[in-house]
């Protein structure tokens, strides 16, 4: 699992449904990598993402970056918020959370 398929999703008509999938395996590596390096981190229902559950899933991620910024002394953003119809403001969220992966994927290492 690469970060490359975390920064944004793919313009076809399931590129959100990819992109959740890659950004869940990507949360698990680094869930897996931090118990590799003696942290602990919480996994939380962020997959899959439904019209019903996106209120959740914003929740949910929120607090599952709020605790792997934590262990990396990364400063997060506030991720709670998506509006996937302002095609500005969802690239603007969906590179704000690359960048918290990204980071958090370096102070780990693995490759993750």
């Amino acid at each position: 699992m690469g970060l490359a398929q975390i920064i944004y999703p793919r313009p076809t008509p399931k590129g959100f449904d990819e992109w959740t999938w890659d950004h869940y395996q990507h949360h698990l590596a680094i869930i897996h990598q931090a118990a590799t390096a003696g942290f602990s981190l919480n996994q939380y229902q962020i997959w899959p993402v439904t019209k019903e559950n996106f209120k959740d899933f914003l929740q949910q991620h929120q607090q599952m970056h709020a605790e792997m910024d934590a262990i990396a002394g990364v400063q997060g953003s506030d991720l709670q918020d998506l509006d996937l119809k302002d095609k500005k403001k969802a690239d603007a969220w969906f590179y704000l959370q690359y960048v918290e992966h990204q980071s958090v994927a370096q102070f780990l290492g693995g490759g993750i």
